[in-house]
């Protein structure tokens, strides 16, 4: 491979904004490179461009400097190159040792650098150019750090002038750029305050509204392209539309990471959605499974990652036409790499109507009030925590709080998150099943068949967002098997079939803890007050 030197034009700039501006222009000067060509005797190389890429914090070297680099050392740029840049800071605004480590990777290889704003041709081993270049290095890098500090100093002042309760006259907070400048795309902050955008503000509630009904991403950004132009590009964006619930934006909070320590600011933008809806709308994203309509037999169990054999494998599905109802399987048995499992294949007929009757069994008749009490329990433990977390934050203030026990604090704290992360766990699946899967599972009255792949697409995903694992073990008898169900709201469900009868039902809670590990058989006079279903009485409907 024959590598000649060439000339290697590199700009960079920090900001996305100098885009806009002349930040580029200034670093492409195209009399220049030809005069370099011509001097040199070199052709020009396609330049290089870190766009929004900054030297400070050495994000370039993950990109086009760093892969320049990587080529110089695998020797694919050759000796009496010339890497042409605007001036050395361009190269580097770290420390200065690493900054001359960029300098010297490049100049050892006999690769010489080009300074346009010196005018200056930069050589290995010569000591005028060491010198020269670390003196510029060194400012490059005081003038960054000192620029960060300044900007640092300027958002925690912000952000406490903003915990304290300081708004524009008509009640907004004032945005927080200096840091991170990008906010959500539903919000203006042209004046200096953040408010909702005049256009983006209504589009983003439609939007909430189309997920909040159970409209797919799919078909929700059909709507949104008929009915608002979006932010910068000519079509929504699938992965802002599928990223959308993921901010806590949508309820007025802004987090912000400053030298590595995180602040939250509560009401810094409008709120979008009350929390009701907020916990809706996640939890809706978080069930949602969408699927096309595939050419091959859909079934209600495989494919989405919540079936399982007890040996922990995954269950298979397989069925020889479309038409043909199939059977369900161990795949780890079946491709023999199953330690404790014989193998096993039950016909998806017997499998189908139980699932369906469990989940409506448990989810039309859901009993809301254990998991609002579960919520009231956490809320009065969190309560309790967090007051002796004040009394020993009121203690440090004033001097008094022993050493041992700030240990004690950083347990706390990490208590205190955890109960905050359940009871917001235990609110989406509160709301997700009350609201919306109870009415879905009443409408649920027969097995679609085969055929009807439109309406089998449509259970399967209710199937999906009701269910979180369901487990198969093979017991001995001729299709004998219990399936362990979990469902979203806790509920656990212990049910044993025998080609296709029920044979013994249980739920599993904490009201019954001496019978966890049992089975409730329908002839036992418990079984019978349960009202314990002999049969599983849902019937498949023909072709």
């Amino acid at each position: 491979m024959n590598i000649i030197p060439l000339i290697y034009p590199y700009s960079r700039i920090s900001s996305m904004k100098q885009v806009k501006g002349t930040g580029l222009d200034q670093q492409h000067d195209t009399e220049l490179l030809n005069t370099l060509a011509t001097t040199y005797q070199l052709s020009i190389a396609e330049g290089m461009k870190d766009l929004g890429k900054s030297a400070y914090k050495g994000e370039h070297l993950n990109h086009e400097l760093g892969a320049f680099i990587s080529a110089i050392k695998s020797g694919l740029v050759a000796a009496g190159s010339i890497l042409v840049v605007q001036s050395l800071d361009r190269l580097s605004r770290l420390k200065l040792g690493y900054a001359k480590q960029i300098y010297l990777d490049v100049t050892n290889a006999g690769i010489h650098i080009y300074s346009m704003l010196d005018t200056h041709l930069y050589q290995a081993h010569n000591v005028g150019d060491e010198i020269l270049s670390s003196i510029i290095f060194e400012r490059a890098h005081n003038e960054s750090d000192t620029k960060s500090k300044r900007t640092v100093g300027n958002a925690i002042h912000m952000i406490n002038a903003h915990n304290e309760g300081k708004r524009s006259e008509d009640g907004y907070a004032f945005a927080i750029k200096s840091i991170a400048s990008k906010h959500a795309w539903y919000i203006d902050t042209s004046d200096g305050t953040v408010k909702p955008h005049p256009y983006y503000w209504d589009a983003a509630q439609h939007l909430a509204k189309l997920i909040i009904s159970g409209m797919s991403i799919g078909m929700a950004k059909e709507e949104m392209d008929k009915l608002y132009n979006p932010p910068k590009t000519s079509k929504w964006i699938t992965s802002t539309l599928r990223r959308f619930h993921l901010t806590e934006a949508l309820t007025g909070t802004r987090t912000l990471t400053i030298k590595g320590t995180e602040y939250k600011l509560k009401g810094y933008y409008p709120e979008l959605l009350s929390e009701d809806d907020y916990l809706l709308l996640t939890a809706i994203r978080a069930k949602r499974a969408t699927y096309s309509r595939p050419s091959s037999a859909v079934n209600l169990i495989t494919g989405m990652n919540l079936a399982k054999c007890s040996c922990g494998g995954s269950v298979g599905y397989q069925s020889k036409t479309s038409s043909d109802i199939g059977n369900l399987c161990c795949l780890s048995a079946k491709k023999k790499e199953a330690v404790n499992c014989k193998g096993w294949n039950v016909t998806l007929r017997y499998i189908e109507p139980v699932v369906l009757k469990v989940c409506a069994d448990v989810l039309v008749n859901l009993d809301t009030d254990r998991v609002d009490k579960e919520i009231v329990i956490l809320k009065m433990k969190l309560k309790g925590k967090r007051e002796v977390l004040d009394s020993y934050v009121d203690a440090a203030s004033e001097g008094v709080l022993p050493k041992s026990l700030l240990t004690k604090m950083v347990a706390l704290e990490t208590e205190i998150e955890q109960i905050e992360a359940d009871i917001h766990n235990k609110q989406i699946d509160s709301v997700h099943v009350s609201d919306e899967l109870s009415d879905l599972w009443k409408k649920v009255v027969i097995v679609p068949p085969m055929s009807d792949k439109a309406r089998r697409t449509e259970l399967k995903a209710l199937v999906k967002k009701s269910i979180n694992r369901i487990t198969f073990t093979k017991l001995d008898g001729l299709s004998y098997y219990e399936l362990k169900f979990e469902f979203v709201n806790g509920v656990e469900r212990l049910v044993k079939i025998r080609a296709g009868v029920v044979e013994s039902w249980i739920e599993s809670t904490d009201m019954m803890p001496h019978i966890e590990d049992t089975y409730l058989s329908t002839g036992t006079a418990l079984g019978k007050e349960l009202g314990i279903p002999m049969i599983i009485n849902l019937p498949i409907e023909k072709d």
